[in-house]
C-alpha cells in the first residue's frame, strides 16, 4: 500500500519502487554480513571479496532480487539480526539481548512463518533466566505472528486456513519429495510432505534443549541457522526458487569462518545453484 502511493507521488512504476525496496534491503543485509566477517576474521579485503562475489555478483541473488522481486530478502534482513543477537548473548549474558533477539524471531515470523524455526537459538538465554523474561519472550516471539494471523483469519478464514496454515509450497521438486517423485515414489512423496511438517515441531522442541546446553560461538550459530533453513525445504514438504534467500547470507558468511573442505563444498553448491538458477 505505501509502495503503491509512493511509486505515483514519484512518477515511477509500482515493480521500480519494489525493486529498489529489495535492492536497498539486500544493500543493508551486504553491509551487515561485511561487517560481520570483518570482525569474526579481522580481514577487510577477503570479506570484501567472499560478499561481492556471495551477494553482490551472485547471479542467484541478483535474479531473486530484481526478476522474482519476492519479499524473503528482508526475511534474511531479519533472520540474520536475530542471529547475530543470540551470538551476543552468549558473550554478553544480558537479558535485554535476549529480549531483542526473541524480537528479531517474532518480526521475522511476522513477514513469513519460517523465522520461527529459529526460537531455538533463544535456548541458552532462557535458562538463564527469569520466569517473566521466558514469558516476555515467548510473548515476543509468537505475539506478532499470532496477532496477525487472527487478523486475517478474522477477515478471510477458509483462505488463512488453506494458504498459511496449511500451506505446503510446491513439492515433489526438490530434497527429499523430489527424490521419492523422480523414481516413482508418488505415494510415498506425497505422505512425507504431510507428515515432515512435525520434523519442526521436533526440532523446536529438541533443538531449544540442545542449545540450551550447549551454546554457540558466532560461527557455530550462522552455520546452524544456514543449515537449518535449507533443511525445511530439503527435507520439508515443498520448495520454492525464493526461498534460497533463507539460507544464502547465512552460507555465504561462514565461507571465509571454516577449514577447506567446507569452502570446496561450498563452491560446488554455488556452482549448481548458479546454473540452476540462470537456466
Amino acid at each position: 500500500f505505501a509502495l503503491s502511493h509512493v511509486a505515483s507521488a514519484a512518477g515511477i512504476s509500482f515493480l521500480l519502487a519494489l525493486r529498489l525496496l529489495l535492492v536497498s534491503v539486500e544493500s543493508v543485509l551486504i553491509a551487515v554480513v561485511y561487517d560481520r566477517l570483518c570482525r569474526l576474521t579481522g580481514d577487510p579485503v577477503r570479506a570484501r571479496r567472499v560478499v561481492l562475489f556471495g551477494i553482490s555478483l551472485n547471479p542467484v541473488a541478483i535474479l531473486m532480487v530484481c526478476q522474482h522481486c519476492n519479499f524473503d530478502v528482508i526475511v534474511a534482513l531479519i533472520m540474520f539480526w536475530a542471529a547475530l543477537e543470540a551470538a551476543a548473548f552468549a558473550r554478553r549474558r544480558d537479558v535485554t539481548v535476549l529480549l531483542t533477539s526473541a524480537f528479531a524471531v517474532g518480526l521475522g515470523a511476522l513477514v513469513k512463518t519460517v523465522p520461527l524455526a529459529l526460537a531455538p537459538l533463544l535456548g541458552p538465554g532462557l535458562r538463564e533466566s527469569s520466569t517473566r523474561a521466558r514469558l516476555l519472550a515467548a510473548g515476543l516471539v509468537f505475539g506478532p505472528f499470532a496477532l496477525a494471523l487472527a487478523v486475517l483469519y478474522a477477515l478471510a478464514p477458509n483462505a488463512t486456513l488453506h494458504h498459511v496454515l496449511l500451506y505446503r509450497s510446491t513439492s515433489n521438486v526438490f530434497g527429499i519429495t523430489g527424490a521419492l517423485s523422480l523414481v516413482g515414489l508418488h505415494g510415498p512423496a506425497d505422505a512425507w510432505a504431510r507428515v515432515s511438517s512435525l520434523f519442526i515441531v521436533g526440532w523446536l522442541v529438541l533443538g531449544t534443549r540442545w542449545l540450551s546446553r550447549r551454546p554457540l560461538d558466532p560461527a557455530g550459530t550462522l552455520l546452524l541457522v544456514g543449515l537449518v533453513m535449507l533443511a525445511i525445504p530439503t527435507f520439508g514438504p515443498g520448495y520454492a526458487t525464493q526461498y534460497v534467500y533463507w539460507w544464502l547470507p547465512f552460507l555465504v558468511a561462514t565461507y571465509p569462518l571454516f577449514d577447506r573442505r567446507w569452502r570446496q563444498l561450498l563452491g560446488a553448491l554455488y556452482a549448481v545453484a548458479v546454473v540452476t538458477y540462470l537456466v
